[in-house]
């Protein structure tokens, strides 16, 4: 049943600036987007899927911080760094994944990020494929967000390049 409200939420999540806003405007939408993060660990169909609702409404410029921070603050952005390293032959999650980290960053706590190994998670994804330029130009996108969020990520990204 998850996955077909998913879906549909991720269908309404691509209609565009009003939607997102309707969507946005249920208390619980984030809470409990994220908190499937945690039921479904097995699959990254519905994982990818959350990732991909995640950044069509972080990604729209009309969302304030404070959702992305909320998304960080219920786990968000572990759960899919954790999912990163469980599901590393599966490039489409690994690209689902890389953009939502993107569309979050400027609203995640800094310390979560500093805690969670975002970066050396990030690269290691990356290293392991680096024939793939989905993934590669993704993978950057995401490095680049993080390091425009502070410049001590500049820094662990060139140490760990």
């Amino acid at each position: 049943f998850f996955e077909v409200a998913i879906n549909f939420i991720l269908d309404i999540s691509r209609k565009g600036y009003k939607s997102i806003l309707v969507l946005a405007e249920h208390e619980s939408l984030i809470e409990i987007v994220v908190g499937n993060m945690f039921k479904y660990p097995e699959s990254s169909s519905i994982q990818g899927t959350i990732c991909n609702v995640i950044s069509n409404i972080a990604s729209n410029s009309a969302m304030d911080n404070g959702i992305r921070a909320e998304i960080c603050s219920l786990g968000g952005v572990n759960q899919m760094l954790l999912y990163l390293e469980n599901f590393l032959d599966d490039r489409l999650f690994i690209g689902r994944a890389f953009a939502s980290l993107s569309a979050i960053m400027s609203g995640a706590d800094v310390q979560v990020l500093h805690g969670n190994g975002a970066i050396s998670c990030i690269m290691s994804v990356m290293s392991s494929h680096t024939d793939d330029v989905y993934v590669q130009i993704k993978g950057t996108a995401a490095l680049w967000y993080l390091a425009a969020r502070e410049d001590d990520f500049k820094h662990k990204i060139v140490q760990n390049g």
